[in-house]
């Protein structure tokens, strides 16, 4: 498990972080999982939470990367900081499956035939959630109808 999250994260002591919180995770869950489903449903977790870990690890140091361009640049402070907590609402309110995509495109910069081969699904399935993403991104950040 530590080599499987180990090549999301290439870092030893984070892989090992994510996998004891998986088993702690899968011992409080025990009565719920099925004996015969532990092996997938082990990776599966191992996987999803090293992917969380990442993204939570991307969206913080790229929301210091950019208030701290803002700040270089001379931007009105309030109106910068506004609108990136615009975006990060938008963002907030996609679907679970779409904002899954988004963020692994956009965060991640993870490839269509990347994210497909990771999530089990079509790089046209992919391209859909993308489309239907900035769809909405537009929609709610510029208020449009």
């Amino acid at each position: 498990m530590v080599y499987l999250a180990n090549t999301y994260l290439f870092n030893k002591e984070d892989a090992e972080e994510i996998v004891q919180d998986v088993f702690i995770k899968i011992w409080n869950k025990r009565n719920e999982i099925q004996d015969f489903a532990i092996k997938t449903y082990l990776f599966t977790s191992t996987k999803n939470a090293s992917i969380n870990f990442l993204r939570r690890k991307k969206i913080d140091s790229q929301s210091l990367e950019s208030l701290s361009k803002f700040k270089s640049q001379n931007a009105k402070p309030l109106e910068s900081l506004e609108f990136a907590q615009k975006i990060k609402k938008a963002i907030d309110q996609l679907p679970p499956k779409t904002k899954r995509v988004f963020l692994m495109s956009r965060y991640f910069e993870f490839t269509y035939k990347e994210i497909a081969q990771i999530l089990s699904l079509s790089p046209k399935t992919i391209e859909n959630q993308m489309g239907t993403a900035l769809r909405l991104l537009k929609k709610k950040i510029f208020n449009e109808n």
